[in-house]
C-alpha cells in the first residue's frame, strides 16, 4: 500500500476540480477579531503584499463599509469641474454617475489588482539618484523589453494585461508606460494623430513636455541629444524623424488624456490617501490610483500643452472603458465573447502541446473527460512554470525566480534528453495508458467503484503532483515518474524550455540594466562607479542571451515547418488550429527579433561589436519582408476564409486574427520596427 503526503493528495483534488485561482484568503474574519482602530489598518495590509483580485475584492468590499460614512459623502463624489470634463467628453449619465457612487465596484477590484502590478515593478526599477528624465528612460526600456511590439489575438486589452500578455501595439506600449509612470507621480499625456493610429507619450518633467517614442523605446532629443521639448519638436520636426512620422503628421498630433475610467472615480484617491499615509494611522505604502482632470489639465497647459479627455467612437480600441470592454459581466464589465476566459486560455502554447499530445495517440483516442484532465493538469503546469514565471519577472520578484526556473529547467532537459528508444518506449506506455484510461471511463455508468478507480489512476503519479508544488522543495519519498509524468512532460519539453530559457536571459538583462542605471546614478551623484559589476552583469546577459536563440529560437528557420502543418491543420477544415499556429510561428519570430536586439545590446556593453549584429539582424528581417512569404500565405488564408462554411461571428473573429498578424509586414508593421528599439 502506497502511503501518501497528505499534501499531495490535497493538491491532486484542487487539481482535478479546476481550480486555478488562488483561494480567497479569510480577511473578513481576520478584520472582524480586531478592534475598530485596527480593522481599516488589517484591510490594507493586502496591499502592500502580493495579491490576487479575489482578495482585492474582499479588501474592497470591507471599505466600501466605511464609504458609507457621512462624512466622507463629499469625498467620493465627483468635482462640478471634473464631471464638466467628463460631459465635454460625451460620457454617459450613467459612467459619470458611477464615479461617484459610494461604493468600491467589481471592476474596481480588477483595476486596483492592475495598479499592483505597475506598483511593484516600480519599486524594482526606481535607482536612488537618477533625476526625472534618467528614470523615465529606464522605465521606457522595461516597456519595450515587457511589451513585444506586435499584435495578435486581441486589441485593446487593460495595460496590466498588455504585461501580461506580453505584446501590443504602438499605443499598448504607450498606455503601459503612462500607467508605469503613474506610479512615479510623472504626469502623462499623448500625442494622437486624429485618427488615433500614431500615438507618442508627452511627459511633464519641471514644467516642460518632453515626448517618448513608445515603438523604439525612446525618448525623444534635441541635436546636443538632451531630452527635446514639445516645443522644440514643433518647431523641428525633424527632430522626431525616426518615429516615422512627416512634418505634417507632426503638426496634426493632438493632446489627449487617456486614462481608465477606473481611475477617475473618487474613491481611488480616498484609497490610494489610506495607502500612503495621509489618513490617521494607516499608510506609508506608495500606490497610485486616481487621476486628476482638472489638475492635468492645468499642468500641462501652463507647460504649453492642452489636453482632452480621450474617448474614441464606437467600435474602435477604447482604453477609457478596457476594463469593462475586457472583463465579463460576472465580473463588472460588459464582453460577452469571452475575451477575459480566451485571454488566460491563449496563454498556454497549446499548438505545439497538442501536436505531441496527437503524435502519442492521445488527443482523439482518449475519452473527452479524460482529455479535459489531462488538459487541466497540463494548464496548471504551465500556470507554475510559464506564467507565473512571467509574473515574478514583471513584478521584480528577482529573488525567487531563479529557483522556480532551475527547478523546471532541470526537468524539462531530462525529457528533451531522452533517447530514440526512450521516445519509442513512451509510445508503447502511452498506448497502454489510454487504453487503461478509456476502459476505466467506459466502466463509470456500470461501476460504482469505476469514479474511485479514475482518481486513483490521476493520483497514483505523485511526482507530477509533486511538480505542481513548487513551494516544496525536496521530492516526496517514493515519488517517480510514472507514464502520465512522461507523457506530460513530452507534450511540455518544447515550449517550456524554450519559456525557461528566455526568462533567464530577461532576468540577466534587468540585473545588467539595473546595475548600468545604478552605475549612472552613482556617476551623477560624483561617487565612484561599480562598473566591474555591470560589465559582468552584461557579460552573463550576452551568454543567456546566446544561450535561448541557439537551443530555443531558430528564428526565420521555423517558418517552413510551421506553415506546413497550418496548411495541414487548414486543409483538414481546422481554420482555429491554423490561425493558432501562425499566432505562434509570428510570436516566436517576434521573441527571436527581440531577443537579437538584446543580444547587441549586451554586446555592445560588455565590449564587443554589437552593431555588426544589429545589421546582421536588419539584413535577415529586411529579407522577410521583402519575400512576403508570410503576409502571402495570411492574404491567402483571408480569401479561402470567406468561402469556408463556418459561422459568421466565428468567421469575422479568425478573419480579425489574421488582420491583425498581417499588420506585422506592413510599411510600418512591427518587423520594421524590430531593430530600431533601444
Amino acid at each position: 500500500m502506497i502511503v501518501r503526503p497528505l499534501f499531495l493528495v490535497l493538491a491532486f483534488a484542487a487539481l482535478v476540480g479546476g481550480c486555478r485561482r488562488e483561494p480567497n484568503v479569510a480577511v473578513k474574519e481576520l478584520v472582524q477579531s480586531k478592534p475598530d482602530d485596527d480593522k481599516t489598518a488589517v484591510v490594507l495590509d493586502i496591499f502592500r503584499h502580493d495579491t490576487s483580485v479575489p482578495q482585492v475584492r474582499e479588501a474592497l468590499s470591507l471599505l466600501s463599509i466605511g464609504l458609507a460614512r457621512p462624512d466622507l459623502q463629499d469625498r467620493v463624489k465627483a468635482s462640478a469641474e471634473s464631471r464638466a470634463i467628463l460631459e465635454r467628453a460625451g460620457l454617459s449619465a450613467d459612467e459619470i454617475s458611477d464615479l461617484s457612487a459610494p461604493a468600491f465596484r467589481p471592476l474596481d477590484a480588477h483595476y486596483v489588482d492592475g495598479c499592483t502590478l505597475f506598483r511593484d515593478a516600480a519599486r524594482n526599477l526606481e535607482i536612488a539618484g537618477l533625476n526625472e528624465t534618467a528614470q523615465i528612460d529606464v522605465c521606457l526600456h522595461w516597456v519595450a523589453r515587457r511589451v513585444l511590439h506586435f499584435e495578435q489575438q486581441v486589441e485593446g486589452l487593460p495595460s496590466a494585461y498588455a504585461v501580461r500578455g506580453g505584446f501590443g501595439s504602438g499605443l499598448d506600449r504607450a498606455l503601459v508606460a503612462g500607467a508605469l509612470l503613474h506610479q512615479f507621480r510623472i504626469p502623462t499625456a499623448y500625442l494622437l494623430s486624429p485618427d488615433g493610429k500614431n500615438a507618442l507619450v508627452a511627459v511633464l518633467v519641471r514644467n516642460k513636455v518632453h515626448v517618448l517614442d513608445p515603438r523604439r523605446g525612446q525618448m525623444l532629443r534635441d541635436a546636443n541629444g538632451q531630452p527635446a521639448t514639445w516645443a522644440q519638436i514643433k518647431a523641428a520636426p525633424d527632430l522626431a524623424k525616426d518615429t516615422g512620422l512627416t512634418p505634417d503628421q507632426i503638426a496634426s498630433l493632438e493632446g489627449r488624456i487617456i486614462v481608465p475610467l477606473e481611475s477617475l472615480a473618487p474613491r481611488m484617491q480616498y484609497l490610494e490617501s489610506l495607502l500612503q499615509g495621509d489618513e490617521s494611522h494607516v499608510g506609508a505604502d506608495r500606490m497610485s490610483l486616481f487621476h486628476n482632470l482638472p489638475k492635468l489639465e492645468r499642468d500641462f497647459a501652463s507647460a504649453g500643452l492642452n489636453l482632452t479627455l480621450w474617448n474614441p467612437k464606437a467600435g474602435d480600441v477604447q482604453p477609457l472603458r478596457a476594463w469593462r470592454l475586457f472583463l465579463p459581466p460576472e465580473e463588472g464589465g460588459l464582453d460577452r465573447r469571452h475575451r477575459w476566459r480566451l485571454f488566460h486560455e491563449r496563454l498556454v502554447p497549446w499548438a505545439p502541446i497538442f501536436s505531441q499530445y496527437q503524435r502519442l495517440g492521445i488527443v482523439g483516442e482518449i475519452a473527452p473527460p479524460a482529455l479535459d484532465t489531462l488538459k487541466k493538469f497540463t494548464d496548471d503546469l504551465f500556470e507554475k512554470y510559464y506564467v507565473q514565471p512571467h509574473a515574478m519577472l514583471v513584478r521584480g520578484k528577482v529573488e525567487v525566480l531563479p529557483r522556480r526556473l532551475d527547478r523546471i529547467r532541470t526537468v524539462v532537459e531530462d525529457a528533451e534528453f531522452a533517447s530514440p528508444e526512450q521516445e519509442r518506449g513512451l509510445a508503447k506506455d502511452a498506448a497502454a495508458w489510454r487504453d487503461r484510461v478509456n476502459q476505466l471511463y467506459r466502466l463509470v455508468r456500470k461501476d460504482p467503484e469505476a469514479a474511485a478507480r479514475i482518481q486513483q489512476l490521476w493520483e497514483e503519479d505523485q511526482y507530477f503532483v509533486y511538480l505542481l508544488q513548487p513551494e516544496i522543495e525536496d521530492v516526496p519519498r517514493g515519488a517517480t515518474k510514472k507514464v502520465l509524468s512522461r507523457i506530460v512532460l513530452s507534450a511540455c519539453r518544447e515550449p517550456m524550455g524554450a519559456r525557461t530559457n528566455l526568462l533567464f536571459a530577461e532576468l540577466s538583462h534587468d540585473r545588467a540594466e539595473r546595475l548600468e542605471a545604478i552605475v549612472t546614478a552613482q556617476k551623477a551623484l560624483g561617487k565612484e562607479p561599480k562598473t566591474v559589476a555591470a560589465l559582468n552583469a552584461w557579460k552573463n546577459a550576452r551568454s543567456a542571451w546566446a544561450k535561448y536563440l541557439d537551443r530555443s529560437n531558430l528564428g526565420p528557420a521555423l517558418i517552413p515547418g510551421d506553415l506546413a502543418q497550418a496548411r495541414q491543420a487548414w486543409d483538414k477544415a481546422d481554420p482555429e488550429r491554423a490561425v493558432a499556429i501562425l499566432e505562434t510561428l509570428h510570436l516566436q519570430l517576434h521573441q527571436w527579433a527581440d531577443a537579437r536586439n538584446a543580444l547587441a545590446r549586451a554586446l555592445d556593453r560588455s565590449g564587443q561589436d554589437g552593431k555588426a549584429a544589429l545589421a546582421s539582424l536588419s539584413q535577415e528581417l529586411g529579407s522577410l519582408i521583402q519575400e512576403g512569404r508570410l503576409a502571402k500565405e495570411i492574404q491567402r488564408y483571408r480569401d479561402q476564409l470567406r468561402l469556408m462554411p463556418i459561422a459568421a461571428g466565428a468567421q469575422e473573429t479568425l478573419d480579425r486574427r489574421l488582420e491583425l498578424l498581417s499588420r506585422s509586414w506592413g510599411p510600418m508593421g512591427s518587423f520594421t520596427w524590430a531593430v530600431k528599439s533601444p
